[in-house]
């Protein structure tokens, strides 16, 4: 009976296979942001939001989310109080992106910045810590 050598790009996709899979647990224990990671349910993150617009010469006006916001991203981005079990880098990186697509496309020109103000805690225990995030990041 002759044994047949499984093909060389096979052999290598199981190998990127293992990678891949290494990588994102790596990625979501690094960035806190347990989407495709491995630390998907190890804790609740509860947390609070909100927006504004700086005009130029610093004063904020207050801003809620509109109808640029549809289904799950409405859900996790509208202003108020929210739970997910992604992890702080995911909130952190959906509130950035929001902050980056307003400014971009819905400055009218009479704003230099939008600012996203996140509260947040893990399990539900401790004070809340207060990040804030501008775009442009200059600011």
């Amino acid at each position: 009976m002759e044994h047949k050598s499984i093909p060389l790009y096979l052999q290598a996709l199981v190998v990127v296979y293992i990678l891949l899979l290494f990588g994102l647990g790596v990625r979501s224990l690094v960035e806190d942001d347990t989407r495709f990671g491995w630390g998907m349910f190890s804790y609740e993150l509860q947390y609070s939001i909100s927006y504004s617009w700086i005009d130029a010469y610093g004063n904020e006006v207050s801003y809620s989310p509109g109808d640029e916001l549809r289904a799950r991203t409405k859900r996790k981005l509208s202003s108020g109080r929210h739970r997910t079990r992604y992890g702080l880098g995911a909130v952190r990186t959906w509130a950035n992106g929001y902050a980056s697509y307003m400014f971009d496309n819905k400055n009218d020109g009479a704003y230099s910045a939008f600012k996203v103000t996140l509260l947040h805690r893990k399990n539900g225990e401790g004070e809340y810590i207060t990040e804030t995030f501008t775009h442009p990041k200059d600011v």
